[in-house]
């Protein structure tokens, strides 16, 4: 059976078990290696739904013997950073940060290489501007350690979905700043340390407060099964 094959069936199969819980199908991935992964995400599932979906797949599949070798079978939400399969489900992240991967590096266009457009790389971040039937646009940025999105300055990028390898969304966490550590706080310590080499004692405070970096701690509800 073909890896298409192979992919249209288990969705065929996994279809109406989705169905039966209220759910959506996100996307299936295949991942190969030593043992196949078969990867189902379902939008809006709980822990519960994805035993239960697990559960009845894994069987199902194991009666229409549908793989030779062996396989690990994961049920998963799509969770924050979620892939995307098809360009249609874009749609709902307008103005986000989404991160792409391409087959093969973007083209060079000589008209938009004049107007200073970037092309010839295989990996793209940027903000969602807009999609139509064929392509997606983004405006190409960077994100710092800090969580602050840093744009490149350069004109939108359109970008055909047929060369998508792999799309996601980016979550971005923001760290906390520490107390006084405002721009305008800096700005005033360095010049007061310009004038009498020394720092004003409402700089020297911030030293004694300590901050701790914390970020959501988010579970997927994985379930797995071997055979």
């Amino acid at each position: 059976m073909t890896d298409s094959a192979l992919y249209d069936k288990i969705l065929d199969l996994a279809k109406p078990l989705a169905d039966a819980q209220g759910l959506k199908i996100w996307g299936l991935e295949l991942v190969p290696g030593g043992r196949l992964t078969v990867r189902l995400y379902l939008d809006g599932v709980n822990i519960d739904q994805c035993e239960s979906v697990s559960r009845q797949l894994g069987l199902a599949m194991e009666v229409e013997n549908l793989i030779a070798q062996a396989w690990t079978l994961e049920i998963s939400s799509p969770g924050l950073e979620r892939p995307f399969f098809e360009l249609c489900q874009l749609k709902n992240y307008l103005g986000e940060i989404i991160e792409v991967s391409l087959a093969s590096p973007l083209a060079e266009d000589a008209q938009a290489s004049s107007r200073g457009a970037i092309s010839g790389r295989k990996h793209w971040r940027g903000h969602l501007l807009a999609l139509d039937d064929n392509t997606f646009s983004l405006e190409p940025c960077d994100i710092t350690a800090e969580g602050e999105v840093i744009f490149e300055g350069r004109e939108a990028v359109r970008i055909p979905w047929a060369q998508v390898r792999r799309a996601r969304r980016v979550e971005i966490f923001r760290q906390p700043q520490k107390p006084g550590k405002t721009s305008a706080g800096l700005s005033r310590r360095k010049k007061s340390k310009d004038v009498n080499r020394e720092i004003i004692s409402e700089n020297n405070s911030e030293k004694s407060v300590p901050t701790t970096a914390i970020q959501p701690n988010l579970s997927q509800g994985d379930s797995r099964r071997q055979a």
